[in-house]
């Protein structure tokens, strides 16, 4: 392993500087190039968006055998899958064949289930991106390959770290199409008045803050629940918070003085 192959990655994945447009089959082609560089056969590149606290849109790109595919699909296998599970509570590599032997009943192990559909031996890189995003990147080999090695491994999760920045884009895409926001951005006043609302404030209590009329404070509130396609207060609250359209205070400026407690050396 050589400096040359991250450079190689670093190539093939970086974003274009001047055009920061997102192209599916742009992205889908650069998959293929790393996946080749990776001297793997498969790619598996999958993110989950929050629209809701209840739902999310999945979003899967691969180019995997299709008989493996329709009896994950039909069999509904993502609820037991147990690379998924490892990818929400861990952010380390998974090598599938440290854990094919695991105590699991046959039909429950989808990694032996792969094995048995022709994809035999791969890689799990965990992603994580902003407001609640989890995604993995899955690159694996057909059958008779030899095993992963562990350069493969490395460079898998050198390839993952700018893949994530990826899931950002289709994040952007998925809340366009399904809820409207990025066409229409929260102003500053609405962003306050649902931050407030958040903080359980009534319409009558934020205008006392604001200084303003109770009326103008409703007048924001309808406006963001608009653009957010919202029905309620509190889903206009839900999905501003998970599509980043109001974060903490914090992060662009606190309405009073941001509350900071310091620690002496060796006290905590």
């Amino acid at each position: 392993m050589n400096t040359s192959q991250f450079k190689l990655l670093s190539q093939l994945l970086d974003k274009p500087k001047v055009d920061d447009s997102f192209d599916i089959d742009v992205f889908k082609s650069r998959l293929t190039k790393v996946t080749n560089a990776l001297k793997f056969d498969h790619y598996l590149f999958a993110v989950s968006v929050p629209i809701s606290l209840m739902r999310a849109e999945n979003l899967v790109f691969h180019n995997q055998p299709m008989q493996w595919r329709h009896f994950y699909d039909d069999n509904k296998l993502f609820g037991i899958d147990q690379v998924v599970g490892h990818c929400r509570e861990s952010m380390a590599p998974l090598i599938w064949s440290e854990y094919i032997e695991e105590k699991l009943p046959d039909h429950k192990n989808t990694i032996k289930l792969a094995s048995d559909h022709g994809v035999p031996e791969g890689v799990t890189i965990p992603l994580r991106a902003n407001f609640g995003c989890l995604g993995l990147i899955s690159f694996s080999n057909a059958p008779n390959k030899p095993k992963v090695t562990q350069e493969q491994v490395i460079l898998a999760n050198y390839a993952g770290s700018y893949l994530s920045s990826y899931i950002n884009d289709l994040r952007n895409m998925v809340t366009q199409q399904q809820i409207g926001q990025e066409n229409t951005p929260l102003t500053n006043r609405e962003r306050v008045c649902l931050g407030w609302v958040a903080e359980g404030k009534s319409s009558w209590e934020i205008a006392q803050i604001l200084g303003c009329s109770e009326r103008t404070v409703n007048f924001h509130i309808q406006n963001a629940s608009e653009k957010l396609n919202a029905f309620s207060r509190t889903q206009a609250v839900s999905k501003a918070l998970l599509t980043g359209s109001i974060e903490p205070m914090l992060v662009y400026g606190s309405v009073n003085e941001p509350l900071f407690k310091f620690y002496p050396d060796g006290d905590f």
